[in-house]
């Protein structure tokens, strides 16, 4: 079953303007959150040793909430690393974007990710560069991002654990 996604931020507010230039590509350091599975520091997208299955979420979208269990259902069936340490062949990274209307604190975050059983890295896209760079336009989205930055994956509507496993199996087989 198909659940509709959350375009952009409901408030009317557009996305933060940066400047008429092209956005940096990667990689891209995010702030990460101290919480279940996430540890206060940064991360770097691509990983430089792996393949990472990125969720971009956002809180207050009921979809992006549901998507959780199944990202976590869907990691656990690959083998997903729930850590961003070296040495795996992939690990999983849930990041929000703060330009689309997610003002939250890190401490806002870290209780709604708790209130949402997560348990691997959550990442914070202050300027939403990452979000432009991979086209995000509506949440949720995963992509799988491979260590050279590529995009492997990228799907707006694997709602279902199933879904999710078949697309990040295959795009690990290319």
């Amino acid at each position: 079953m198909a659940t509709a996604g959350c375009l952009e931020a409901d408030t009317g507010d557009e996305p933060a303007a940066g400047s008429d230039d092209e956005p940096d590509g990667p990689p891209f350091e995010l702030t990460t959150v101290d919480a279940p599975g996430s540890e206060a520091g940064t991360t770097t997208v691509p990983a430089s040793d792996r393949s990472l299955l990125v969720n971009f979420t956002r809180t207050g979208c009921p979809t992006s909430e549901s998507l959780l269990e199944n990202v976590d259902d869907a990691a656990d069936r690959l083998g997903a690393a729930r850590d961003l340490e070296p040495n795996d062949s992939l690990a999983v990274l849930s990041v929000t974007d703060t330009t689309f209307g997610s003002d939250e604190s890190a401490d806002e975050l870290a209780d709604w990710w708790t209130s949402h059983d997560g348990n691997w890295p959550l990442g914070i896209d202050e300027d939403g560069a990452l979000t432009d760079h991979y086209d995000v336009g509506g949440f949720p989205v995963l992509v799988v991002i491979d260590a050279d930055g590529a995009v492997r994956w990228h799907e707006t509507d694997a709602t279902a654990t199933d879904s999710i496993v078949d697309g990040v199996a295959d795009a690990l087989e290319d």
